[in-house]
């Protein structure tokens, strides 16, 4: 949980227009980023989930690496590191309320949902969304 805090994200993501319904898709994401690779292959090796190298801003920069959770773990994920965030407590919170809803479990099919349902993701991400650019 300490490289969460520290160099993670936790996110709700806010993609295309669903074939099905013609509205935005929200589905939670949570990575950490880091210029040890090392670091992202134990956290890979005890999670799952995949790396990537992001390119670098500029020249001068350090190439950083990207680990990032299958999105099927994120709950499980979120559930199991929660007590042990301090910073990003918070948003570990409204990624679990993400889950709560009882239409949760077809986050990444592309069936329609209700418009409440709709309405209470958009306004999880937008939550979401405030927490993460606070700073």
């Amino acid at each position: 949980t300490a490289f969460i805090d520290g160099e993670g994200t936790i996110a709700l993501c806010r993609s295309g227009r669903s074939p099905a319904s013609g509205r935005d898709r929200f589905y939670p994401r949570i990575q950490v980023f880091n210029t040890d690779r090392r670091l992202l292959e134990w956290i890979q090796e005890r999670f799952g989930g995949s790396i990537s190298s992001p390119r670098r801003r500029a020249e001068h920069h350090r190439q950083a690496y990207c680990w990032q959770a299958r999105l099927a773990d994120c709950e499980a994920l979120l559930h199991g590191m929660r007590s042990g965030l301090i910073i990003k407590d918070v948003q570990a919170d409204v990624g679990l309320e993400f889950y709560s809803g009882a239409l949760c479990k077809r986050v990444n099919q592309y069936r329609p949902i209700t418009n409440e349902e709709w309405a209470r993701r958009a306004a999880l991400w937008e939550r979401m969304h405030v927490l993460n650019h606070a700073h």
